[in-house]
């Protein structure tokens, strides 16, 4: 009887605990999350707690395309996380979170689990998490030879990501014409400035001529004017006649006195 209780109290210490652990931070926090089904589990040596899963993995909704055949080492109640994974072979799919393990990063082949337990696929529910999870995408695992359609379950098709879409595409086309704007003006100030480089280069032009004498300037400006020069000369001319024209006048009138 005190064997069969200790039994009992031993199994119950190894139960894990339940997971509360919202489904947005799952994807979030883990590297990889792949849907697919365990095929097989394999116990560790000397414990009861730890297992190998084999998996068979549909479709890739976070990270890149794995294997369709993964191995997932260190299972279970591990010591030092948190909660714990079940991956009951034979009980249809499951979303799986994963981190890669740094010595297998190249072969896409072997992970180990985020400390988070799987979801199991129980239809309406998690259809409805991943509906509403806009941040994850459907790869087809490599070397598969099906469809996304056929094997990915539909992700980001509630309304609430069409909206986030939405934003994002008028945000981009409002960004786009603000430059387009900016643009427009800073080539008009740059023509601007080329013009007005133009005037003041046509202007150094004229300055770089040859200096002539100023007697060579004189005849060249009377050679431009010859005409308006004629008469003034006219006109100066006349003056000076009337003027000592008067001058008699006033003479004889005076010596006539």
């Amino acid at each position: 009887m005190i064997v069969s209780l200790c039994y009992g109290q031993t199994t119950n210490e190894g139960q894990c605990l339940p997971d509360t652990v919202d489904f947005a931070t799952k994807v979030e926090k883990s590297s990889v999350v792949v849907y697919g089904k365990a095929m097989a589990k394999i116990m560790n040596d000397g414990s009861d707690s730890i297992f190998h899963i084999f998996f068979q993995v549909d479709c890739i909704l976070k990270g890149p395309a794995t294997l369709r055949q993964i191995n997932i080492t260190n299972a279970g109640r591990v010591p030092g996380k948190q909660y714990c994974q079940e991956f009951p072979v034979g009980s249809g799919y499951s979303i799986a979170f994963l981190e890669p393990i740094a010595s297998n990063k190249t072969t896409h082949r072997t992970f180990t689990p985020a400390d988070f337990a799987e979801i199991r696929d129980d239809g309406n529910s998690t259809s409805q998490l991943l509906a509403r999870t806009c941040n994850l995408h459907r790869i087809v695992p490599r070397q598969s030879l099906a469809s996304v359609s056929d094997v990915c379950p539909a992700v980001g098709t509630h309304p609430i990501c069409h909206e986030i879409v939405n934003t994002t595409i008028v945000t981009q086309t409002e960004l786009v014409n603000i430059t387009n704007v900016i643009l427009s003006d800073e080539t008009t100030m740059i023509t601007n400035i080329a013009n007005k480089t133009l005037v003041i280069s046509g202007e150094a032009d004229r300055l770089t001529q040859p200096i002539h004498s100023p007697q060579q300037e004189i005849d060249a400006i009377r050679g431009k004017s010859s005409v308006h020069q004629v008469d003034v000369d006219k006109s100066n001319n006349a003056k000076s006649i009337t003027f000592s024209v008067l001058l008699m006048i006033i003479a004889m009138i005076f010596c006539s006195n």
